[in-house]
Order: structure tokens, then sequence, then C-alpha cells
């Protein structure tokens, strides 16, 4: 049976931004982890195209879950940091371990590039053949400054 987190993050979701104290609609513990967490969140498939994403990933990067879905997330522009030695190193992480940690840049909002940190972990179901990934995305730019939006 599978894990309840990766059942709450197969759901789909509005993107619509919810009230944390809206008791209007109780959710399972998983699914509101996914959907109130602070990092972006991506699921994606075997094939590591987007299925979901959370609200924050859709406020951080200014992209809807239409604009991704049946994407894969190098095609909005979640990059590796520095080189295509990291890109290497990654998915050989990825390959021994089902889960990577790196930094990346990503573009945000606003058109600009900002530092980030990237965890992906590959899922395997009951036969040991991978069923999807979950990304999260932390934002690393807190500590530079961002160009004011304009209204």
């Amino acid at each position: 049976m599978p894990h309840p987190a990766a059942q709450a993050a197969s759901l789909p979701f509005s993107a619509a931004t919810m009230s944390v104290t809206d008791s209007s609609t109780l959710l399972a513990p998983a699914e509101s982890a996914f959907r109130y967490a602070n990092e972006a969140i991506i699921i994606t498939d075997a094939d590591n195209l987007v299925v979901d994403a959370n609200p924050a990933f859709c406020e951080l990067t200014g992209l809807s879950l239409s604009e991704i879905r049946g994407r894969s997330p190098e095609a909005f522009s979640i990059l590796p940091f520095d080189d295509s030695r990291t890109t290497r190193l990654m998915r050989e992480e990825l390959q021994l371990r089902d889960r990577s940690k790196s930094q990346i840049s990503y573009r945000s909002h606003d058109g600009q590039f900002y530092p980030g940190m990237m965890s992906i972990n590959r899922v395997r179901n009951e036969q040991g053949r991978i069923d999807h990934h979950v990304i999260l995305l932390a934002d690393l730019s807190a500590s530079f400054p961002r160009p004011p939006l304009e209204s």
C-alpha cells in the first residue's frame, strides 16, 4: 500500500491560496502539508513530467499548474547552479540513492534568476519501479535583496 504522503501528493489542488485557518474544508495531514508548505513542491511522474505542484511553487515562480503540467522542471527554468558536472553528479546520486540535493537557480515571477536548493526523492512502487518523483525547491535568496515587484 502506498504511503499516505504519496497518495496525498498525487491529488490535484486548486492554485488559489487558502488560509491555514480556513475550517470549511478539513484536509488530511499529508495533503495539508503539501498545500501549506513554505517550500515549493513539485510532483513528477516516472518520466519526470509534472503532475502536480503546490501553491508555494506557483507563488514563488508565478507559474500556474496548467502552465507546467506535463513538462519537465528544466522546461520552466529550474537549472543546476553551476555546470554539467553538477548535473552529472546529481543524476549519479539519484541513481544510487533514489535521492539527491543540490544548489540550483530558478526563474521567479519577476523573470530574474535566484539561487535555490533542490531536493529530489524518487518514489518506487511495490515492484521496485520508479512511480514518481517528489521535488522540493527552497528559495535561498532571502539574504539577497530582490528588485521591487511592479504593480
